[in-house]
């Protein structure tokens, strides 16, 4: 059996930890962070939507917004991610009519976009990707005849900045529509991401790292043939979803606690968090349909396909509550500059009310660029 026949099985039998261990290995300390979610979004763009008891449909699109400094592989991340995201329409900067004569043209997208400074500062632009990117999944323009008109679009994003790209724009709607990560290093992640610099610069392409690349994007296709109908695929196609009763118990005992407090510090509802739990479990289980079982077109939702969901929506619900309370924190205090954001938080310890590694840096971040 070739090398690439190998890694092309073993990518089957677990695909979630061979795609994360990769880009781990590419980048330390941002891969494994990094694709634990955006491994999930093409899974989440094939997958069909769950129903409930009320025939309302639930879109299993999940759409990503990565937060970190300068100079930690965000836009070679978001290259990679092109290679195997499907129907990709990457962009820095972008008019809502440009958005929509792009969008007019496809039926299924995935946009990306590394630098969203220019789309957080723009009200109306984040306004038409709250509608895109939204449940609704849609356009809205302006006919000749001047009559308003919605067209589908079956579309997920990922998002790329730095954390000071936030504005209170995002708390309208946008910070709701995505899955969001914070991504600082700490002094030793800092050193080991430089030695593997160091120790990697300079040599030769190493053709088996390639190779190992080139079957992630071969195994995106590969399910997607599935979910085409392609009749030279061996599985059939999922259309739909075998939830055991048990994962919903553990929802109830395990997720929904995760709302309560959030609910209380900002008055914000948690619906779509809820539902975004089960777009992660059965993104996950899309992702691995060469290990599941598959009966009358339903794939068996697994254990393990819970414990991921469980991870991401607590990783989820404290980075939301971050960015919340950060932009609060700045509208609040009126900080003027990082001085004053130490003394607050000096303060806060004082007090017994410590303030999270994440959220003050992200405070100074956004007092920096003030």
């Amino acid at each position: 059996m070739s090398e690439y026949k190998e890694q092309m099985e073993l990518i089957k039998k677990n695909p979630y930890d061979y795609i994360r261990n990769f880009y781990e290995e590419l980048y330390p300390h941002m891969g494994r962070k990094v694709m634990s979610i955006l491994s999930l979004l093409p899974a989440s763009h094939i997958a069909p939507p769950l129903t409930d008891a009320h025939g309302k449909l639930i879109r299993a699109r999940i759409n990503f917004l990565l937060l970190a400094v300068p100079g930690t592989a965000k836009s070679a991340l978001s290259a990679h991610f092109k290679n195997f995201a499907y129907e990709p329409f990457p962009f820095e900067s972008i008019t809502e009519s440009k958005l929509n004569i792009v969008l007019n043209y496809r039926q299924r997208v995935t946009l990306i976009c590394s630098d969203i400074a220019r789309i957080f500062s723009n009200k109306d632009l984040v306004k038409e990707m709250e509608n895109i990117i939204g449940d609704e999944g849609k356009i809205s323009r302006l006919t000749r005849n001047t009559e308003d008109t919605e067209t589908p679009i079956h579309t997920i994003a990922y998002f790329a900045g730095t954390p000071d790209n936030l504005s209170r724009t995002i708390q309208d709607g946008m910070i709701f529509r995505v899955s969001p990560i914070i991504i600082y290093h700490t002094p030793e992640e800092h050193s080991e991401i430089l030695e593997n610099v160091n120790q990697n610069i300079g040599r030769g392409t190493n053709v088996g790292f390639l190779n190992r690349e080139q079957v992630i994007i071969d195994y995106f296709k590969l399910i997607k043939t599935v979910q085409d109908k392609d009749k030279n695929t061996p599985l059939e196609q999922i259309t739909g979803y075998e939830i055991p009763e048990d994962f919903r118990k553990k929802i109830t005992d395990e997720i929904i606690p995760l709302f309560a407090q959030p609910f209380k510090e900002t008055n914000f509802e948690f619906v779509r968090e809820l539902q975004q739990s089960y777009r992660y479990m059965v993104s996950h289980a899309i992702l691995n349909m060469f290990n599941r079982k598959i009966k009358d077109g339903k794939i068996l939702i697994e254990q393990r396909d819970y414990d991921v969901a469980l991870a991401l929506s607590q990783k989820e619900i404290k980075t939301k509550l971050i960015i919340l309370n950060s932009l609060n924190k700045m509208s609040e205090k009126k900080f003027r500059n990082a001085n004053e954001v130490k003394l607050w938080a000096y303060n806060q310890k004082k007090n017994n009310d410590p303030v999270s590694l994440e959220e003050y840096k992200t405070i100074q971040m956004l007092v920096k660029d003030q």
